[in-house]
């Protein structure tokens, strides 16, 4: 039975051993004894009769599995300059897992992936999209996608190379808790931690925690399941504490045996497990801004909230209620609804939101995330030609041309327009009637219209903002990469390996956020924070740095990543960003309330989705959990209300008419549909996370996606 023995046993266990030996206060069993000294020696778990005699260390049993991914090129191929894996483990970023070439010529790369089905491809020179020839491929891959279908890994979970515990038996192997990982030890207060443990599925019945709030005595804590997958099922529970360090160990039962977990070994006894507690100190590794984990957050795209102010209306704008199918000639519409509604203007600006605050404020909104607003040619402003300016379709009509000394790459240059003073002063009245703004903005492209992209057209290499861009030839005329496609609309700003993003644009930025964030230096008079649109676009080096810069000017600031993915490489070092939009839980919303034909493979039930709900929240330590935007819909996707007249469509799939789904229904939800709806929006309400309400859906707005 006895493995070996350690002599250099630490002091501080053999002192709590011996203590525990000595003490009068106690009364020790034989067995108890025994067990303590087993545990110092460091002697190896026995079993007899089904229970626990002797203890041994708890196994790490790691919730991920690292796989090489490996790249061979085609010899009758040029060279490649670089390659990358993209998939579903990272959003498809083509910047997040470079591989590196080997002696061999092959390329490879190590990422750790959760264990299940994963899709994917090899990205090379950052253009080229191939399949894995050597994994198999999707079968329901869209066929559209850049490289035809994606490859296919299936990751196994180490848990499920467990055997399954026998009844009234307890299994040392098939239970694991790291101190060091926030999965098991989160403490995200002064005074509260989430306490777990990750066992095989099967081989508790039931789990507990007992606490010592330094000089307070013993309290018991149940731990609960908090979804299983994979073969593995979490347990946890949150603890609140007034004092700063806290004792603990875990009680363990499966059937009639039952065991102790403590200080990185099982015990037979209590009194052992108390002798050899962990211990947690309460301070969190990071926190989020406390308002996020408090917000209502209410979405609004500006440009059809609210027209305020017909004076900056644009020329070409439609009535407010004009009929949506209709053409309107004197906005010169004709010919084919698409080719026209893109361009539609309905003159919504920054006096509408302001004149609705009151109304928010008894909808009970206490946060407002605003599409962008910075100048740009389109209706969504997504492809900004200057983020330095509000958009005067936004404010006061014809305040930019009156800037004329400003030069972009000086801030000491750069004025505020009237239309930039209008909305600062939007802020203040904001923030005098209790609400907290956000403004949406992409860091990672800009519109072709950009100043600095301008200039590249014209001089070609000679610019000096050559660097700024992804281009792929100059030409002439200039060829360049684009968020929307080859050549497009919204240019795709350069990369640094050092930097994260190039210096120019960095530079650029960074004094953007500075003045956005703290208006003449005043961070009481900006924002509260950013939207950041495309999160993955931008490499994780700029976003640290960035985090940085904001968290100096700003302590309490929110950053708000859009990623559809599960985002823990963003969220859960607490450097990059607060929270994300979650449409992970908006997922699992739609398969639930809207989806009911049973044979529809996203359709759930009650019990499933209570464990997808629990295991979404084991994602992300828990200060991010109560800081997450928990939205049923967007301006991406079609409406949490036409769900329910499309049912059984998957989230963010076939809900565009004008491309892939022609028979979407747009007809009025139903009074039935309606109820539906508000059990979806009582959930939105009252689980773990901040609310997000996309504007109009307080009235029960329906549509298809974009438009």
């Amino acid at each position: 039975m006895r493995d070996s023995i350690d002599n250099t046993c630490q002091p501080t266990q053999s002192a709590r051993i011996l203590a525990a030996l000595s003490s009068p206060a106690r009364r020790l069993s034989n067995v108890a004894i025994v067990t303590l000294c087993m545990a110092w020696l460091g002697w190896t778990p026995a079993v007899v009769a089904g229970h626990v005699a002797l203890i041994g260390p708890v196994p790490i049993i790691r919730s991920t599995v690292e796989h090489k991914f490996v790249f061979a090129p085609n010899p009758a191929d040029p060279p490649p300059d670089t390659v990358t894996v993209a998939g579903d483990f990272n959003d498809w970023s083509i910047h997040h897992n470079p591989m590196r070439q080997s002696a061999n010529g092959q390329w490879q790369t190590t990422i750790a992936l959760m264990p299940g089905r994963h899709e994917y491809k090899f990205v090379v020179n950052g253009k080229i999209w191939l399949p894995d020839p050597n994994a198999a491929l999707a079968s329901d891959s869209n066929p559209n996608n850049p490289g035809g279908p994606n490859s296919v890994l299936t990751v196994i979970s180490p848990w499920l190379a467990l055997a399954p515990a026998a009844a009234n038996h307890f299994d040392p192997h098939a239970i694991t808790f790291r101190p060091h990982s926030w999965q098991d030890q989160d403490v995200f207060g002064r005074h509260h931690v989430r306490l777990g443990i990750v066992a095989r599925t099967g081989s508790l019945t039931h789990a507990s925690v007992w606490v010592k709030p330094g000089p307070l005595p013993w309290k018991e804590y149940p731990l609960h399941e908090a979804g299983s997958i994979n073969g593995a099922t979490r347990w946890n529970n949150v603890i609140r504490t007034q004092v700063a360090d806290i004792g603990f160990y875990f009680k363990l039962r499966n059937g009639n045996a039952t065991a102790y977990m403590a200080g990185g070994n099982f015990y037979a006894t209590r009194v052992a497990a108390m002798a050899n507690r962990y211990l947690c100190h309460m301070r969190p590794q990071f926190n989020t801004p406390r308002w996020t984990r408090h917000a209502v957050w209410y979405q609004i795209f500006p440009e059809r909230f609210r027209n305020g102010d017909k004076s900056n209306d644009p020329s070409h704008h439609v009535p407010w209620r004009w009929s949506w199918r209709r053409p309107y000639r004197p906005a010169g519409e004709h010919g084919d609804f698409y080719s026209y509604v893109f361009k539609r203007f309905y003159g919504g600006d920054i006096a509408g939101i302001q004149s609705e605050l009151p109304y928010l404020r008894r909808l009970g909104v206490t946060a407002l995330y605003i599409n962008p607003l910075f100048v740009a040619p389109s209706i969504h402003k997504y492809d900004p030609s200057d983020y330095r300016h509000i958009d005067d379709g936004f404010g006061v009509k014809g305040s930019l041309a009156k800037l004329h000394t400003e030069q972009f790459t000086q801030p000491a240059t750069w004025q505020w327009s009237a239309s930039d003073k209008l909305f600062l002063e939007f802020v203040k009245q904001a923030h005098r009637q209790g609400f907290k703004v956000i403004v949406d903005v992409p860091f990672g492209h800009c519109g072709r219209l950009f100043g600095p992209f301008l200039n590249v057209l014209k001089f070609g290499r000679q610019s000096r903002f050559a660097s700024w861009f992804q281009i792929t030839s100059f030409g002439p005329p200039v060829q360049y990469k684009a968020w929307d496609q080859p050549n497009g609309s919204m240019p795709l700003f350069a990369h640094n390996r050092r930097l994260g993003l190039a210096a120019g644009p960095r530079g650029y930025f960074f004094a953007i956020t500075r003045r956005w964030l703290a208006p003449n230096g005043k961070p009481q008079d900006g924002v509260d924070g950013f939207r950041l649109d495309s999160a993955p676009d931008v490499p994780h080096r700029f976003w640290r740095a960035w985090h940085k810069l904001v968290v100096s000017i700003k302590p309490q600031a929110c950053m708000d990543g859009e990623i559809w993915s599960p985002a823990q490489p963003w969220l859960n070092a607490g450097n990059q960003f607060t929270m994300v939009m979650n449409y992970p839980f908006a997922t699992i919303a739609t398969d639930f309330f809207c989806d009911q034909a049973q044979a529809i493979p996203q359709a759930i039930g009650p019990c499933k989705f209570g464990r997808k709900l629990l295991l979404l929240l084991g994602d992300y330590p828990f200060q991010v959990d109560l800081a997450q935007q928990n939205l049923l819909d967007s301006h991406d996707t079609d409406r949490f209300a036409s769900r329910f007249v499309n049912m059984n469509l998957p989230f963010n799939t076939d809900d565009r008419l004008q491309d892939s789904n022609s028979t979407y229904d747009t007809s009025k939800p139903s009074r039935q549909d309606y109820t539906r709806m508000m059990q979806g929006v009582a959930l939105q309400m009252s689980f773990v996370g901040s609310p997000m309400v996309y504007y109009g859906d307080e009235v029960g707005m329906w549509s298809a996606a974009d438009p």
